[in-house]
């Protein structure tokens, strides 16, 4: 192969894997984990990948790229929170039994002071539950699965029209 193509190679398995991580923390994690990390990787992998095509097959250069995009899928596996957005409702249920309601909320995460983990944005998942004919609203941290009840809706703005 070339140094262009292996370039390309490598180039194209990062654009997947790249995808495959914003799709997941879009989907299971409503954009809750920070992106600097794998920005800071994706700028190292590229200049990886640019040294091949310039410098050419050198086994240093190959040996670096090969490890960066095995290193990229367990430094994102680490980083995840240990609940999804789906899979915290589960404690939802557990505290408050299966016959809770959760409704549809227009917003899916609230904003809290710091986050318990340097990966994860400094929100928490929302939910709006219905039990026992009783409104109540929690916050869940995704990375310790705390939970919090709060006193009302925390996106309740009052409106003014004029």
């Amino acid at each position: 192969m070339s140094n262009k193509n292996i370039a390309l190679l490598f180039l194209a398995i990062l654009f997947i894997q790249l995808l495959v991580i914003n799709l997941v923390n879009v989907v299971m994690y409503i954009g809750l984990l920070k992106g600097w990390t794998f920005i800071i990787f994706t700028i190292v992998q590229v200049t990886l990948i640019l040294l091949i095509r310039k410098f050419g097959k050198k086994r240093s250069l190959i040996v670096a790229n090969i490890a960066g995009l095995i290193l990229l899928p367990i430094l994102f596996i680490a980083s995840l929170p240990a609940y999804t957005y789906e899979g915290a409702k589960d404690i939802i249920y557990d505290i408050h039994g299966e016959n809770a309601e959760i409704v549809a909320h227009d917003y899916e995460n609230v904003p809290v002071d710091s986050s318990s983990s340097w990966f994860v944005i400094d929100y928490h998942y929302y939910y709006e539950v219905i039990t026992d004919d009783n409104h109540i609203f929690i916050a869940i941290d995704p990375v310790t699965g705390t939970t919090t009840e709060l006193e009302e809706d925390f996106y309740d703005f009052p409106y003014e029209t004029q």
